[in-house]
């Protein structure tokens, strides 16, 4: 009898790194708005629009890290198409942190 291999779950490095920087960014966020610290013992407002661009920037970078990331019965036949969304990942990192090539 002939044994399936396992389907595996495949995440580029920088696609986890991406994930690593947006759990960090909800954890100081949710520090800023708790109650009894600085930041909202000034009246901190979290107005529509501002509410609104969070939501939507996490959800643009939520969509770009599942798009870096594929099943696959043989991750070693995708090291291909994982090199090339890799590449994009990094190319997008490097424009937004200003870094042209």
């Amino acid at each position: 009898m002939q044994r399936v291999a396992p389907t595996v779950f495949c995440i580029p490095e920088e696609a986890h790194i991406e994930l690593i920087k947006l759990r960090e960014f909800l954890r100081v966020m949710s520090r800023l708005v708790e109650p009894g610290t600085t930041a909202s013992e000034h009246d901190f407002i979290l107005r529509p629009y501002a509410l609104s661009w969070l939501i939507t920037h996490l959800w643009s970078e939520l969509g770009k890290i599942v798009q870096t990331t594929y099943w696959s019965e043989d991750h070693t036949e995708d090291l291909e198409e994982a090199h090339r969304r890799i590449a994009e990942l990094r190319e997008r990192n490097a424009e937004l942190r200003g870094h042209v090539d």
